[in-house]
């Protein structure tokens, strides 16, 4: 794996580390790094979930800058996504075509094609029909840009044939648009996939550029538009807008949550799951990331894959990819093997249904568990609003889901109840 290996390219060569210690910076050759395993790699850190344990324990990050040589620095080139969810949600639908269905859309290739033939890309940039012109794997060209550091001046950097990738490229007459496309939800992105391709295509357009990050799951895209304040600065990236498409209109109500949590029967006792044995209590804040899972078990072959092709789809490294799988276990959708995940009977089942009846039926997988049936009532009916990590903790105490009396234990387990009463309460799809 690329902790492993990077750990050891680390080890062998010390002066990486101590010239990055002197100077915030140190090029590396991909012949070192080749040593231990394939440079591109061990180098394709799209999220910062996905930088190894090696790099990140030690605020390092990677930048190519030839097609043969890396940069690795104290810089940050990760960039957030907003924490909540983009106000604006809009529906959209598909001609009935025969060979691109709502249904099989599992490819970031077939995303982008869905996204300009439901006219889903021209709407959010509030331009006219747009043309796809370029796409793929290429060279920068020659470019440079400053790029700051943790505790010393901002370095300047040269790029001359490093190889750059771009998932959709298009143009009309008002401008040129980039996109970067993701087919699973992250909470961050490496700036270097808009960046390098803004600077490579900036010294031949003429018109306005502009900068889009896609991210499409479980039926819904959800679309960024990104500037540069100043493009010869890699740091002065800000968010212009954001907004929500999803197929079908299907939309989910305050009543329709209201309405499953009043007819779903409690039928586990968290506690005593973990007494005979069963999946524990899940610690993966993010339910989207269980539907982009499901999304991508289906597709494989006899449905199921193993934690380190979960690590890898998801983009993170092996511990935190097994958070998710683990999560579905509880949740009722994944079966676990000795070595693998597999879709249930019951993902299987929710995958066929439609976005809004997909929702609601992971609302009632949720409420058949005693603490969140037990919590959600208590935030509409007592509290008026998710009660504290405190409240949480103690409840769980009292409920008894976790075979642990650490305090600390429940703590960090009530942060993850938190953010899916969060998750349902921000389900409705009203103004």
């Amino acid at each position: 794996m690329a902790s492993d290996a990077w750990g050891r390219v680390l080890r062998k060569h010390p002066d990486i580390m101590q010239a990055i210690r002197e100077r915030g910076y140190c090029e590396v050759k991909a012949d070192t790094i080749k040593e231990e395993r394939e440079p591109r790699l061990m180098t394709k850190h799209d999220f910062l979930d996905s930088v190894p344990s090696p790099l990140k324990s030690r605020h390092v990050n990677v930048l190519s800058v030839t097609r043969h040589s890396y940069v690795l620095g104290e810089f940050d080139v990760f960039q957030k996504f907003p924490e909540e969810k983009p106000s604006r949600l809009e529906f959209c639908t598909l001609p009935p075509f025969e060979t691109l269905r709502v249904d099989d859309i599992t490819t970031e290739s077939k995303a982008i094609n869905a996204l300009i033939i439901s006219g889903v890309l021209n709407r959010f940039l509030g331009t006219d029909e747009l043309t796809e012109t370029f796409n793929g794997r290429m060279g920068t060209g020659r470019f440079d840009f400053g790029i700051g550091l943790r505790r010393r001046d901002p370095l300047w950097l040269e790029v001359n044939g490093a190889q750059l990738e771009i998932d959709g490229g298009f143009e009309n007459d008002e401008c040129v648009v980039i996109m970067e496309a993701k087919n699973r939800l992250h909470d961050d992105f490496n700036v270097r996939q808009l960046y390098y391709p803004l600077k490579k295509y900036s010294t031949f357009v003429t018109k306005p550029i502009r900068l889009v990050f896609s991210q499409y799951d479980n039926l819904t895209y959800t679309l960024y538009e990104y500037e540069f304040a100043d493009i010869d600065d890699f740091n002065s990236i800000q968010l212009v807008g954001a907004a929500s498409y999803a197929f079908e209109d299907c939309r989910v109500t305050a009543d329709d949550v209201m309405r499953v949590w009043e007819t779903t029967k409690v039928i586990y006792d968290d506690n005593e799951h973990q007494i005979e044995g069963e999946p524990p209590f899940p610690q993966a804040d993010k339910i989207e990331r269980i539907f982009s899972l499901l999304e991508f078990l289906r597709d494989q072959p006899e449905q199921s894959a193993t934690t380190v092709e979960i690590a890898e789809f998801m983009g993170t490294v092996v511990r935190q990819a097994a958070y998710y799988p683990a999560a579905g276990v509880y949740l009722g959708v994944f079966e676990r093997s000795w070595n693998s995940i597999t879709l249930s009977r019951e993902g299987a089942a929710l995958l066929k249904k439609n976005r809004r009846e997909r929702l609601l039926e992971m609302v009632r997988l949720l409420f058949r568990h005693e603490i969140f049936h037990r919590l959600y009532g208590e935030s509409v009916h007592r509290y008026g609003d998710i009660p504290s990590t405190e409240v949480v903790a103690d409840t769980m105490v009292e409920l008894k889901v976790l075979d642990s009396e650490a305090d600390s234990m429940y703590y960090r387990r009530a942060q993850t109840v938190r953010a899916w009463l969060k998750w349902l309460f921000d389900l409705p799809d009203e103004d």
